[in-house]
């Protein structure tokens, strides 16, 4: 073969070397690589504690408790220091198929979240007690406002994609045993409630409560004297995240 065809066909796979890489192996970090914004999908869910009750076999003195409203009010949200002010109220008592309500849905950057902040205002909680034929009412309301901080939510977002987190509010706290800080397993107790219904007409009221001793319950390191005072520290235990997870 001429020597000047062989060096022309040399030249020719040499030129094609370039684009014969470009088309295959690895493409490089920045290629289809999809960059940009995904979204945050926000729940606030009561479990089926708040939608369907608490069982007798939860409390270690018998009664049962069913909610016909279990109101929060969520005042703010707040992710990496950006707040998003909600001032919405939320009835946890109406079902939901395990589902929760929508509260907002957010647009985040690309990245790792590792927790987050929100403020929860007026506690409501209306419902009844029940325990071998006898029926105890209430109608508390409970004036917070509790911050929820740091809460062991991390999450991450992805571009074109929604994430989710949930708000979870725990309606069987207002019935612990305890408000010592890292008590294990609180018992769910109603009995001490129950006897605060002084004139026995069935309804238990905020004057009543605040009539009555706290006696031989566990008040942590709280100055609490009284069972209205000691229902309300207890209402600001109920907020967590996903689930079990806590916040401070």
């Amino acid at each position: 073969m001429p020597t000047t065809l062989l060096r022309h066909r040399a030249l020719s796979a040499l030129l094609l070397l370039p684009l014969t890489a470009a088309c295959g192996g690895d493409a490089g970090p920045d290629v289809d690589t999809p960059k940009g914004p995904g979204s945050l999908q926000v729940h606030i869910y009561g479990e089926s504690f708040i939608e369907e009750g608490i069982p007798a076999d939860e409390f270690s003195d018998g009664w049962s408790v069913s909610f016909e409203r279990f109101e929060v009010t969520l005042n703010s949200l707040t992710i990496m220091g950006d707040t998003t002010e909600v001032g919405q109220s939320f009835d946890l008592s109406q079902a939901s198929e395990g589902q929760g309500q929508q509260v907002t849905t957010l647009e985040l950057d690309q990245g790792a979240f590792s927790g987050l902040d929100y403020q929860l205002g007026t506690l409501e909680v209306v419902g009844q007690a029940e325990k071998d034929g006898v029926t105890k009412t209430f109608a508390w309301t409970f004036e917070l406002p509790t911050d929820y901080e740091s809460c062991d939510s991390p999450f991450e977002i992805y571009p074109g994609e929604t994430a989710a987190v949930e708000l979870t509010i725990h309606g069987d706290h207002l019935f612990f045993d305890s408000l010592a800080t890292g008590a294990e397993a609180p018992s769910l107790i109603f009995d001490h409630l129950a006897g605060a219904d002084a004139n026995d007409d069935g309804d238990i009221t905020r004057a009543e409560l605040e009539a009555t001793g706290v006696g031989a319950l566990d008040v942590g390191n709280y100055a609490i004297d009284d069972l209205w005072n000691w229902l309300d520290a207890q209402s600001m235990q109920v907020g967590h995240v996903n689930g079990e997870a806590h916040c401070h």
